[in-house]
């Protein structure tokens, strides 16, 4: 099995910056997300390893509601409340492994 990411250590450091993704970049993937869901508008939206929250906020805008990012990581918490001030957007401590 392969060694887990320890994005608190020092992998978040440079995440963003390679991965980071335009605003339009990200319009697009929440498009895409919208394709495979219900139509019913406005749908609250669980980004379950939400990361930096690069997505978040295009996720929010896309279903007209509440955005809940799940991330393990403090420091990827962290960068995406950095960057993410939409209110309906919200990040919290959690695993997968976690969710009912």
């Amino acid at each position: 099995m392969p060694k887990a990411v320890d994005y608190d250590h020092r992998q978040h450091v440079g995440y963003l910056a390679g991965r980071e993704l335009s605003p339009e970049n990200a319009k697009n993937w929440a498009r895409t997300f919208a394709k495979y869901t219900s139509s019913n508008r406005p749908l609250t939206v669980l980004d379950l390893g939400s990361g930096a929250g690069r997505v978040a906020a295009a996720l929010a805008d896309t279903f007209e509601r509440t955005v809940y990012g799940v991330q393990p990581s403090a420091r990827m918490r962290e960068a995406a409340l950095k960057r993410t001030t939409d209110p309906c957007v919200h990040f919290m401590e959690g695993r997968a492994e976690q969710i009912p």
